[in-house]
């Protein structure tokens, strides 16, 4: 009966080894589980930052872009305006030299007439 009850311990020990060995593989098995399920969205998230980065490179490429091509088109404006201005002061510029060259060929008529 000693004996029996000894085997008998000694396999409810070995089974409970053999639990204890299944127990330890699954938590192992879920450790490198949800380790690479981390790593994983870790990836993710890297990638889905790098993506949202490259989005605010090419926004703000296309805003200097817009930026510099509306300040050329002011700047080229300016420079129609500037070129108007000066061919409108020009032409002023002549017709009072004409009025004064006009009011003199007057004066030296009226005066040649007395």
């Amino acid at each position: 009966a000693t004996e029996q009850a000894a085997a008998e311990k000694a396999a409810v020990e070995k089974a409970a080894r053999a639990e204890a060995r299944s127990l330890d593989h699954t938590i192992e098995h879920a450790r490198a589980e949800a380790a690479a399920k981390l790593s994983a969205a870790r990836q993710e998230e890297r990638l889905q930052l790098g993506l949202q980065m490259q989005k605010i490179r090419e926004i703000k490429n296309a805003t200097v872009s817009a930026v510099a091509k509306t300040l050329d088109a002011e700047t080229e404006q300016a420079r129609r305006d500037a070129a108007a201005r000066r061919l409108l002061a020009k032409e002023e510029e002549r017709r009072k030299q004409l009025e004064h060259a006009k009011k003199l060929r007057e004066i030296k008529k009226n005066a040649a007439s007395r």
